[in-house]
């Protein structure tokens, strides 16, 4: 891949349907960093390729001017030579599915750390209009000191809507999964058991948010992160 300006690409990490991680390097700053970068969507549902990169700059833009402990910052974005926009990241130390082990949740206090961090930031996002759309391990970033988490991925085919669209709640639906995968060690399906069942130390305040933000049923769901958040925090301290 070449050159960005003065982002060198040098080792592809990983990618999806709408775009790739890059390892990189800043060479104006000389600081490594981790390159995003747009990849256009063909569907037949998607919108056209003008209005996808639009959406990918305004988000990127966005998130540049949302200074939150637990979402990525934005060092830079842009359009590259062949007319894909990209955006730079620090370079995080590690993603959650590194920690991630099969049948095997994590250790309770963690993943609840884990889960007040990313409820937080996916709460500062959707105060300012922005859904995430793709919420999952791989979109969470570790770090070795609080704060843990950075979320990033707020680019996809989500990116900025108006506030309080509906988008919003399904965002709480993945938060929901998230849960359940990290207090359980197992993905939920439509016949697995309550949470508390594969970790008993899983206390019934947790387990019943964490059934919430997965109800089926939209109404049931809190209507954004927010409240999800101020939900969970009383979950907690009960």
């Amino acid at each position: 891949m070449e050159a960005l300006g003065a982002i060198e690409p040098e080792k592809r990490l990983a990618g999806d349907a709408s775009g790739e991680y890059w390892l990189a390097y800043d060479r104006d700053l000389d600081r490594d960093c981790l390159l995003r970068l747009h990849l256009d969507s063909d569907a037949a549902d998607a919108e056209p390729m003008e209005f996808q990169r639009l959406r990918f700059i305004e988000t990127a833009r966005a998130l540049a001017s949302l200074d939150h402990a637990n979402i990525a910052r934005v060092l830079d974005y842009g359009v590259g030579p062949e007319g894909q926009p990209y955006l730079v990241l620090p370079r995080y130390p590690r993603r959650l599915t590194e920690r991630l082990r099969e049948d095997d949740p994590l250790e309770l206090d963690f993943a609840i750390r884990l889960l007040d961090e990313t409820c937080t930031g996916l709460a500062a996002a959707h105060r300012e209009g922005l859904v995430h759309g793709a919420l999952t391990p791989s979109s969470i970033f570790l770090c070795d000191a609080a704060p843990f988490i950075r979320l990033t991925g707020f680019y996809g085919q989500a990116g900025r809507q108006d506030k309080g669209r509906p988008e919003s709640v399904d965002d709480v639906f993945q938060l929901g999964v998230l849960a359940y995968r990290l207090l359980s060690g197992r993905a939920p399906t439509a016949d697995a058991p309550r949470p508390s069942v594969l970790n008993p130390a899983l206390s019934p305040n947790l387990e019943a948010w964490t059934m919430c933000c997965l109800a089926q049923d939209r109404a049931i769901r809190p209507d954004a992160a927010p409240e999800a958040l101020e939900i969970l925090h009383n979950a907690i301290a009960a």
